[in-house]
């Protein structure tokens, strides 16, 4: 479906631990090389990481499903799940 418009929606829950704010530069490089329109939200609240079952931060949420976490992504494999 050529020239639709996708949003894509991450939550970064833990953005302020140590490996939160690595990962925040990463998806922040990703959405600058990306395409597609990404809303970035931060959360750094326990209502959050109960909410998606994040046990390790940081967790990523990508459209209301967890997608990683206690990991911090590179932009490959950032990437790879975006599209």
């Amino acid at each position: 479906m050529k020239g639709e418009i996708f949003i894509v929606n991450i939550k970064l829950i833990g953005a302020n631990s140590r490996n939160g704010l690595k990962m925040k530069k990463v998806i922040e490089r990703t959405i600058d090389d990306s395409d597609l329109d990404i809303n970035l939200i931060l959360l750094d609240d326990d209502a959050s990481k109960s909410k998606y079952n994040v046990k390790n931060y940081p967790g990523i949420v990508v459209d209301e499903k967890l997608i990683s976490q206690g990991k911090v992504l590179t932009e490959r494999e950032l990437k790879k799940v975006l599209v």
